[in-house]
């Protein structure tokens, strides 16, 4: 039967950018998530999470939200669409950064692996994304269940 679950996360997300010259980005972060499951074992749902974070290099902290949508494909393999807004503090000035993710997750009830494509855009000039570009994605989580 169809179920919601509320849970905290955390984790850590690298992007690996390779326009002008090898870049990495990464990002610490935690908060809360909703999950509404379409049937016993959660293999596909809807999600909508919220949290905040700080960037590994010192240069920002943020606020953030995501949703997405999963389709279970194997008891331990997904299919995942995701869509995550980040407002970002930087010292000299508010911005944002939009992320989409097209991929695969690998999963146990507490451990999540995504491996994907990620589209970016964001709104200063820094040039960090490319409008209409893919790179290359991956995502570790861990999640502690208050059941």
């Amino acid at each position: 039967s169809p179920s919601l679950n509320v849970a905290l996360y955390g984790g850590a997300a690298a992007l690996g950018v390779w326009d002008e010259g090898e870049e990495q980005h990464g990002l610490g972060y935690g908060g809360g998530i909703a999950t509404y499951c379409f049937a016993p074992g959660c293999e596909s749902h809807v999600g909508a999470a919220v949290g905040g974070g700080f960037s590994l290099d010192g240069s920002g902290e943020l606020l953030a939200g995501s949703v997405e949508a999963t389709v279970g494909l194997t008891p331990r393999l997904k299919f995942i669409g995701e869509a995550n807004y980040a407002g970002l503090d930087e010292g000299s000035g508010d911005d944002y950064l939009f992320l989409g993710f097209l991929g695969g997750r690998v999963y146990r009830r507490e451990f999540a692996i995504d491996l994907g494509l990620t589209y970016g855009h964001e709104s200063n000039d820094s040039n960090d994304f490319s409008d209409g570009e893919w790179f290359p994605w991956f995502k570790l989580t861990y999640r502690a269940s208050a059941k």
